[in-house]
């Protein structure tokens, strides 16, 4: 059986191998690819290459760990605003 495999030229360490292909077809690129999603397939549709994604578990993580803290800073400035209101209410009081 022929395999294609695909190896770092300078150390000889394999990154991939895929079953009977024509090797001439084969390309690398470098693409931008956010933090846990998965590249599906690259669009040669355009004048330059585009990566195609999709997102996972793991970028659904990274989401919902970005909402959290979102939602934790804004509970930490409204509980200030409410001290301080409380905070000037009683100094009203006082007076």
């Amino acid at each position: 059986m022929t395999t294609t495999v695909i190896y770092d030229g300078e150390n000889g360490n394999v990154l991939a191998t895929i079953g009977e292909y024509e090797a001439t077809r084969v390309r690398a690129e470098t693409f931008e690819v956010l933090d846990g999603e998965r590249v599906d397939r690259v669009d040669l549709s355009g004048e330059t290459p585009k990566v195609v994604t999709s997102s996972t578990p793991a970028s659904w993580q990274a989401e919902l760990t970005a909402a959290i803290k979102r939602s934790d800073e804004k509970r930490a400035n409204l509980e200030v605003k409410v001290l301080k209101i409380l905070s000037e209410m009683q100094e009203g009081d006082e007076e």
